[in-house]
C-alpha cells in the first residue's frame, strides 16, 4: 500500500484532537483526554485510528514538558559545575520578577530545579579562548556522582564555564560517568545550548535534566507503540520553534529532541501557530492575531509579515524560568472552556487559572463536575444549543450547569444565574484582550490594524466580545477551528537548527572569516533527502550593549559590509536609531534547515454538526444591553456550518455550530462565508 497518509495528534488538557489526511480524504476525530497520563490518552487515540490507515508520518504535539515546568515536577536532579559556580543557579541575575513587591515568588529560588545539596563543584577550568587552566579532576567527578546517586538523584546536568565554545571537559565528564553509570540520564549544557551567558545556559541544562527521564520514557513508549502498529514508522514531534523533528533513538546526535526534551517546552502551543500562519497567507493577511481557546487555556499568537516570530532573547522563558533556546513569541493564559469560575477573597469574580479539564470536566458534561466553568456559562446564556453534542458524541445538560452556578454563587433566580454567567464570559474576554494587547502594543504593533483569527472549541464564542474590547473590525473563524492545533501539525515544516557563539568585533573580521563562520554553523546540520530551504539568523549588538538584535538572512552569505548595513537597519527598526560610527560585536550565528509541508488550506473542508434532533432554527440568547446596565433576552438564528454556502450573509445574533466548535455572532456583527468555508465576522456600523 502506498503511504499517502499523514496523521496529526494534539493532546490538550480537555480534548485529544486528531486529523488524518489520506490523499484527498480528510478525517477528523475529537476525543476527551480523560486520562491524566498523556501516554494513555495517545494510546487511546492510536486505538481509534490504527485500523484505518498506514501513515507516512505520525505527527504529535504535547504539553507534557510544559506541564512539568509549570507544576515544578520532574526527576530528582543533580548539577555538577566548575569550582566557584555552585550558587549561580540560585543567584541568577539579581533580577526579581516584580521590582517593587516585598513578597513574591522567585521561581529559580522558591522552586529551584536543583536544591543546593545536589549542586556540586569540581576542579576544572577552561578560559574563553579554549586554554585549559585547570584539568578536569576525574576523581572529584566520580566522587560527586556517587554522592548524588546515593542521595537518590535520578538525572544529572553538567555545566562548565565556556563550554559553549569549548565543550571538551563536559564531553569527557560524560564519558567517564558512562563507564560506571551506563543508564544514568546526563545532560550537557553544550548539547542543550551552544550559547554564552553561563546562568541562562546552566538553568536551561538543569531544567532539561529534570524533565529528561520522564519525557525520554514517554517518547520511547510511544515510538514503540507506533512501530508495533506501523513497522518502520517513526514518531515526529512539534518543537518550540514551530518546526517538526523526528524522534530517532538510533541517532548518535546528543542534541536530538529525545535527549534535549526542553525543545518541547512549547510543543502544544506552537502547533496552532503554523495553522494561523497558513490561514493568514491564504487570506492575504500579513499581520494578524491568532487565539486558540481550548478547554484549559488560551494561546495568543501574533503573525507579522506572514511569519511566526521568535521571542526576544531576553524574554524567552517558561513558568518564570529563562530558557536559552529558540521559542516562539506567544502567550498563554488560563482562560478556556473548562476554566473554573469563582470569587476571590475580596468577593470579585474570577475566571481560571484552575480548570476542570476533561476529568471531571464542566458540570454540563455529566461526568461529576462540581465547579462552574466557562462552558457551563456559555450554555446558560444560550451561546451553545442545549441539545448540542460536543465532539459529535458528548451530550450536555443545562440543568447540571444551572445547579452548580446556583450552589456556588447562592442564587435561585435563573436571571441572577445568567447575569453571573454573562459577567464571567465578559471577564474571560477582557483577560484574553489584555493578553493580546500585551503581545501587540508591547511589540510596537497596533491591534486595531490587525484581524483576529479565532480558533479552539471556545474561540468563536468569545471572539466578537474580544474584538469589541480592542476595537477590531474583523474576526476570522477558520474551518474546523476546534482542531486547529492538530491541523497545524500537518502544515508545519520539518526543521533542524544549530548555533555557534562567535563574540567577535566585526572590524576584526574579513569576508573570508565570515564565510568560515557560516560554514561552521551549516556543518552541524544534517541534510534532508527532500528539497529544503536554508536560513541564517545572526545576533549582533553595538559594543557595550547588554543584549543583541537578531537579523534574519536568506541562504546567501552576506559580505562584511552588507552584514553591517543589515544590523544598522534592524537596530533602527527595533529601537528607532542606529549608531553607524560605533563598533559592532557579532555574538552568535544560527543556521536553520527547513523542509516545507505540501498541505495547504484547500485540503480542509467543513465538518458536520451533530444533534439529537435536526430541526432547530432559533435559540434564546441572553446578553447585555449596550450600556451594560441590564441583561435582555433576544431571539437568535442557528445554522449548521456545513449548510452555509459560499457567499452566505447574515446579521447577528447568530449561533453557528459544527463538530469541533461553536461560533456566536452578537448583535452589531454580521457573518459572511468566503472561499474554503472560512467565516468572516465584521462589525456593522452600529456597535453593540
Amino acid at each position: 500500500m502506498k503511504k499517502l497518509c499523514r496523521i496529526g495528534v494534539d493532546i490538550g488538557g480537555t480534548f485529544t484532537d486528531i486529523v488524518i489526511k489520506n490523499g484527498e480524504h480528510i478525517r477528523h476525530i475529537k476525543i476527551l483526554t480523560r486520562d491524566l497520563e498523556q501516554s494513555l490518552a495517545l494510546t487511546k487515540a492510536l486505538e481509534v485510528i490504527a485500523p484505518q490507515t498506514a501513515p507516512a508520518e505520525f505527527l504529535h504535539s504535547t504539553t507534557l514538558v510544559t506541564n512539568m515546568l509549570l507544576e515544578h515536577k520532574g526527576a530528582k536532579t543533580g548539577f555538577i559545575t566548575t569550582q566557584g559556580m555552585r550558587d549561580l543557579l540560585y543567584i541568577a541575575r539579581h533580577k526579581r520578577p516584580l521590582n517593587y513587591a516585598i513578597r513574591q515568588n522567585i521561581p529559580w529560588q522558591h522552586n529551584a530545579p536543583v536544591p543546593r545539596k545536589w549542586r556540586i563543584t569540581i576542579p576544572e577550568r577552561v578560559d574563553a579562548n579554549g586554554k585549559v587552566l585547570v584539568a578536569l579532576d576525574k576523581v572529584a567527578l566520580i566522587k560527586a556522582v556517587k554522592k548524588l546517586v546515593a542521595d537518590g538523584v535520578e538525572s544529572i546536568a553538567i555545566g562548565f564555564l565556556h563550554a559553549y565554545s569549548f565543550p571538551q571537559h563536559e564531553q569527557l565528564a560524560k564519558k567517564i560517568i558512562r563507564k560506571q553509570y551506563a543508564n544514568l540520564p546526563i545532560t550537557l549544557s553544550s548539547d542543550v545550548s551552544a550559547r554564552f551567558r553561563e546562568y541562562e545556559r546552566f538553568i536551561t541544562a538543569a531544567l532539561n535534566a529534570r524533565v529528561l527521564p520522564h519525557t525520554f520514557a514517554y517518547l520511547q513508549k510511544l515510538s514503540a507503540k507506533i512501530y508495533n502498529i506501523w513497522p518502520k514508522l517513526k514518531l515526529t514531534v512539534m518543537t518550540n520553534t514551530g518546526g517538526l523533528e523526528t524522534v530517532d533513538f538510533a541517532s548518535a546526535n546528543s542534541g536530538a529532541v529525545q535527549n534535549v526534551p526542553i525543545k518541547l517546552a512549547l510543543s502544544g502551543l506552537a502547533a496552532a501557530g503554523n495553522a494561523f500562519k497558513a490561514i493568514a497567507k491564504k487570506l492575504s493577511l500579513p499581520n494578524c492575531i491568532g487565539i486558540d481557546v481550548g478547554g484549559t487555556s488560551t494561546d495568543v499568537i501574533v503573525i507579522k509579515n506572514y511569519k511566526l516570530n521568535e521571542a526576544p532573547l531576553e524574554q524567552r522563558s517558561v513558568a518564570g524560568f529563562p530558557l536559552q533556546i529558540p521559542l516562539l513569541d506567544l502567550h498563554t493564559l488560563g482562560a478556556g472552556g473548562g476554566s473554573i469560575i469563582s470569587r476571590d477573597e475580596f468577593g470579585e469574580l474570577r475566571v481560571g487559572p484552575l480548570s476542570a479539564g476533561a476529568n471531571p470536566g464542566p458540570a454540563c458534561y455529566g461526568f461529576g463536575g462540581k465547579e462552574p466553568t466557562l462552558t457551563d456559562a456559555a450554555l446558560l446564556v444560550g451561546r451553545m444549543p442545549r441539545d448540542l453534542k460536543l465532539a459529535g458524541s458528548i451530550p450536555i445538560n443545562i440543568l447540571l450547569a444551572q445547579k452548580v452556578f446556583a450552589k456556588k454563587f447562592h442564587q435561585k433566580r435563573y436571571i441572577d444565574i445568567v447575569k453571573i454567567a454573562l459577567d464571567a464570559l465578559l471577564l474571560a474576554e477582557a483577560n484574553i484582550a489584555f493578553a493580546m494587547r500585551e503581545q501587540t502594543i508591547a511589540r510596537g504593533l497596533n491591534p486595531q490594524e490587525m484581524a483576529l483569527i479565532a480558533a479552539g472549541g471556545a474561540g468563536g464564542m468569545l471572539a466578537c466580545g474580544i474584538a469589541d474590547i480592542l476595537e477590531l473590525s474583523k474576526v476570522i473563524i477558520p474551518v474546523n477551528p476546534g482542531l486547529l492545533a492538530a491541523w497545524g501539525l500537518l502544515v508545519a515544516p520539518h526543521t533542524q537548527e544549530s548555533t555557534i557563539t562567535i563574540l567577535k568585533n566585526l572590524n576584526t573580521l574579513n569576508d573570508f572569516e565570515i564565510k568560515k563562520y557560516f560554514a561552521k554553523a551549516r556543518a552541524k546540520l544534517a541534510s534532508f533527502k527532500a528539497k529544503t530551504q536554508l536560513h541564517y539568523i545572526a545576533a549582533l549588538r553595538y559594543l557595550g550593549q547588554g543584549f543583541e538584535v537578531e537579523i534574519e538572512l536568506a541562504g546567501k552569505i552576506p559580505s562584511l559590509a552588507k552584514l553591517k548595513i543589515a544590523f544598522h537597519a534592524a537596530h533602527k527598526k527595533e529601537y528607532g536609531f542606529a549608531l553607524e560610527a560605533t563598533d559592532i560585536e557579532w555574538i552568535e550565528l544560527s543556521a536553520r534547515r527547513v523542509k516545507l509541508s505540501n498541505i495547504s488550506v484547500e485540503n480542509f473542508s467543513a465538518a458536520q454538526s451533530y444533534y439529537s434532533s435536526a430541526n432547530k432554527n432559533n435559540l434564546v440568547i441572553w446578553d447585555y444591553a449596550k450600556n451594560l446596565s441590564q441583561i435582555k433576552k433576544i431571539s437568535a438564528k442557528m445554522f449548521y456550518r456545513s449548510d452555509l454556502p459560499r457567499g452566505f450573509k447574515a446579521a447577528g445574533p447568530l449561533v453557528i455550530t459544527e463538530q469541533s466548535a461553536t461560533t456566536y455572532v452578537p448583535c452589531g456583527w454580521q457573518l459572511k462565508v468566503v472561499e474554503h468555508g472560512v467565516l468572516i465576522l465584521s462589525r456593522r456600523s452600529s456597535k453593540k
